[in-house]
């Protein structure tokens, strides 16, 4: 108790005797805290964007000879009572394209929300109509020209332009899965659940003659994933100059006390006893820095938020960043004190 005093006591003098030191280390904390939260969020957000698998995918490659109602059969199994987020059809699984845009049949419940220009189909659509991914429109419709209701000729079919759409699941022109059945080969299906599939669903698929192979995917959590943290890990480096910057000035801070420390060590304080005090006192320091650079971040969270910049559904992420902020500022400042040499010398004669 006698130690929590002392740490609050000195916390309290160097605020009043070094006050813009002080008060620089908080703004620090507070400005590196909310400029991380706001990125990792930020990252997230736009993973989850990208990402449009969430629980387990299902993979079928079904016969060349399969009829169209035969496909129309196999995938009115796998949607029914099924928590489907989507589903593609096509003639083999789509890899990254070259410059060149082939033809898919998906429908995705999340494109509805990620449509920039026009609108995305119905589940049931059977018209020739298509979806392009925002990033082809200019090569594909004519650069400064509105593609929205365009007549796109392509493999010998009208296409009308009905959406632009951001972050497509593959780099192929959506149309709807009905209308690719009925108009191209199809020998592959890939459906995507929200949770995991039921075990008689994987029975009466493979009971299907029609279908030569069956795949199951799980999918992990975007928190979970190594992307995300090498991504976040760019966060830090763009953040190295001021977390380089914080620790300098949390040396500052500790090496312009040792004079004060040094007469703890003369009055009787061991040196454990010294380091547990500044270790103390930084941690108190660096505890209030990151809590109010995530208190203000919190403030500002739903605006964000609410302008599609950051992901605010999941504070798990928020928690696990401030922790890290914690720990690796916290570290930093007991190896600053191990190695400013602590001693028990105050005055040095000259001889």
């Amino acid at each position: 108790m006698k130690t929590f005093r002392l740490i609050l006591h000195n916390i309290k003098r160097i605020a009043i005797h070094n006050r813009a030191t002080f008060f620089v280390v908080i703004f620090s904390l507070i400005i590196t805290t909310f400029g991380v939260l706001f990125y990792s969020g930020y990252i997230y957000n736009v993973s989850m964007e990208r990402r449009i698998d969430y629980g387990e995918k299902l993979e079928l490659y079904v016969s060349a000879d399969s009829s169209t109602q035969d496909l129309k059969d196999i995938i009115s199994k796998i949607e029914h009572e099924q928590d489907v987020q989507s589903i593609l059809v096509s003639y083999e699984k789509p890899t990254q394209q070259d410059g060149t845009y082939d033809i898919v049949g998906e429908y995705n419940k999340l494109y509805s929300e990620r449509i920039l220009s026009g609108k995305y189909f119905e589940r049931d659509e059977k018209n020739g109509v298509v979806v392009l991914p925002e990033y082809s429109v200019g090569e594909i419709a004519g650069y400064n020209e509105f593609p929205i209701g365009k007549t796109l000729e392509l493999d010998n079919t009208n296409l009308s332009i009905m959406g632009v759409i951001s972050f497509l699941s593959t780099d192929y022109l959506v149309v709807p899965v009905d209308y690719y059945i009925e108009n191209y080969s199809t020998e592959y299906i890939c459906c995507t659940y929200n949770n995991s599939i039921q075990n008689n669903l994987y029975e009466e698929l493979s009971a299907d003659t029609n279908i030569e192979s069956i795949c199951v995917i799980s999918q992990k959590p975007i928190l979970f994933t190594t992307s995300f943290w090498i991504e976040f890990g760019q966060i830090l480096l763009i953040f190295t100059a001021s977390i380089i910057n914080l620790f300098a000035i949390i040396w500052f801070w500790i090496v312009s006390n040792k004079r004060t420390y040094n007469i703890y060590s003369i009055c009787g304080s061991s040196k454990a006893k010294i380091i547990c005090l500044i270790t103390g006192q930084s941690f108190m320091v660096i505890f209030t820095g990151t809590i109010l650079g995530a208190g203000l971040f919190s403030v500002f969270a739903n605006v964000l938020g609410k302008y599609n910049l950051i992901a605010t559904e999941n504070l798990l992420l928020y928690l696990l960043v401030t922790i890290l902020m914690l720990c690796i500022t916290f570290l930093f400042s007991i190896i600053v004190t191990i190695k400013s040499n602590i001693s028990n010398e105050i005055y040095h004669i000259k001889e």
